[in-house]
């Protein structure tokens, strides 16, 4: 799962944290129960001693020693849940109380991960990616292809906007299902409102279930950043380290930052660094290639074309459509996951 080393001690922290919440609310109870049942604290005391002879009669091999603790052992068990019955008290009242009973607040079992230290880092991974919000209403579950119209044909592709769309549906899937085997990147190209961003967040959310690390950035938000870097090494070394290692970076509208020759050559910079570095990227545009030649130069349009799968979306405005279509208002849920 792809945490840094940073991550997981963070993680291995709250676990510590857990187990020694669990002891203090444990000694609160003990504490309540004593109070209450006087009785009790010799009954635990007698029960510890008990065991402790019972393992010194199993490691010298007496087991009839060892059997008959163990029998005292269970009588004074039974009487001590009489006891904390007659005082409104549970059997178990005593006992360790954990929150997760499956891994007992360690986030492993038999070496495995525990399916809440999974949610734990699903749940930082979301974090991270800072669109969780935006990943509860665009996903494949909420994505539908009412919206593309599947009459009127492309005259390069041959293809209706339903097409088109099913098309890069198709290859969004396939990017998510061998995402990394090997490492691919996307480029998505079209006119705004045509649904790259839609489908940007559809791919993120499969792949954050997948446990990968995601970041997600405006265009404007990437440059900002790439800007105080400059100025902020410490910075640099934190946000800089997480733009270049994560999983999945997403670049949303390219185009719409403030151009510059920095923007060109940080821009570079980072498709050529993750390209070195095996690490999938994802960038969405409104601009066509003359634009991007003209904008980034054909260093960074040649390293684009050459490295990443485009995927064109139609001429179609989506955003439109749902606000003003009345048709659309309520369009199903017509793509299941795969």
């Amino acid at each position: 799962m792809a945490l840094t080393n940073e991550q997981y001690d963070r993680l291995q922290r709250e676990y510590s944290r857990k187990l020694a919440w669990d002891r203090e609310q444990q000694q609160l109870r003990i504490r309540e129960a004593f109070s209450k049942i006087p009785p009790l604290k010799e009954m635990e005391e007698t029960m510890a001693d008990i065991s402790f002879q019972r393992a010194k009669a199993m490691l010298a091999g007496n087991t009839a020693e060892a059997e008959k603790l163990s029998k005292q052992s269970k009588s004074l068990r039974e009487e001590k849940e009489v006891l904390l019955a007659g005082g409104g008290f549970p059997p178990d009242y005593l006992e360790l109380q954990y929150q997760c009973p499956l891994c007992k607040d360690t986030g492993y079992i038999q070496g495995k991960k525990c399916s809440c230290m999974k949610k734990a880092i699903i749940d930082m991974l979301y974090d991270q990616s800072a669109i969780r919000e935006n990943l509860e209403r665009e996903n494949f579950d909420t994505f539908s292809y009412e919206f593309y119209d599947k009459t009127a044909k492309d005259a390069g592709t041959g293809l209706s906007s339903y097409g088109t769309m099913k098309k890069n549906v198709e290859i969004s899937w396939d990017f998510i299902h061998n995402f990394g085997n090997p490492p691919q990147n996307l480029l998505l190209m079209g006119q705004a409102g045509t649904g790259k961003t839609f489908l940007s967040n559809c791919i993120a959310k499969e792949l954050l279930e997948r446990y990968h690390s995601v970041i997600y950035l405006s265009s404007s938000q990437f440059f900002d950043i790439l800007a105080q870097q400059a100025f902020d090494r410490e910075e640099q070394e934190d946000t800089g380290r997480y733009i270049l290692t994560c999983d999945l970076l997403i670049i949303d509208d390219l185009g719409t930052e403030l151009n510059n020759s920095f923007v060109g050559s940080r821009l570079f910079y980072c498709i050529n660094e993750r390209i070195l570095r095996k690490k999938s990227t994802l960038i969405s545009t409104n601009l066509g290639m003359n634009d991007m030649l003209r904008l980034y130069t054909e260093r960074v349009t040649s390293r684009l074309v050459g490295n990443y799968r485009i995927l064109q979306f139609p001429d179609q405005d989506i955003r439109i459509m749902k606000k003003y279509d009345k048709r659309f208002s309520d369009a199903g849920k017509v793509l299941p996951k795969r």
